[in-house]
């Protein structure tokens, strides 16, 4: 993470329903925000868990999201996540959030 790094995308939970995703992301929300970073944290914000009609609509929505990001910061248990090669392939630094947390801490 760089000093331009201002927005992060955090890929976690993306199944369950909208009260179960934020409060496994609210933590991490707030650790990173406290470091002043805007966190982008699609999968915990949607209102509904997306059906099989809606789920190409979803993804196209969370790829704009992440093209605003600085870096994609993954929490445990996701890292797995789609977001991660795609975030890769346009050139955004991926991270664990342990990893931000050290260097923002630095």
């Amino acid at each position: 993470m760089t000093d331009r790094a201002r927005r992060a995308y955090l890929a976690g939970p993306a199944d369950g329903p909208p009260a179960e995703r934020w409060a496994q992301v609210a933590p991490a929300v707030a650790q990173l925000s406290a470091f002043g970073l805007e966190v982008l944290a699609p999968a915990a914000t949607r209102p509904d868990t997306p059906t099989s009609n809606d789920s190409r609509a979803v993804v196209e929505d969370d790829m704009d999201t992440l093209r605003l990001a600085d870096c994609l910061v993954v929490l445990p248990g996701s890292e797995d996540a789609w977001e991660i090669p795609v975030a890769t392939a346009f050139g955004i630094k991926v991270m664990p959030l342990n990893e931000a947390l050290d260097i923002l801490s630095a």
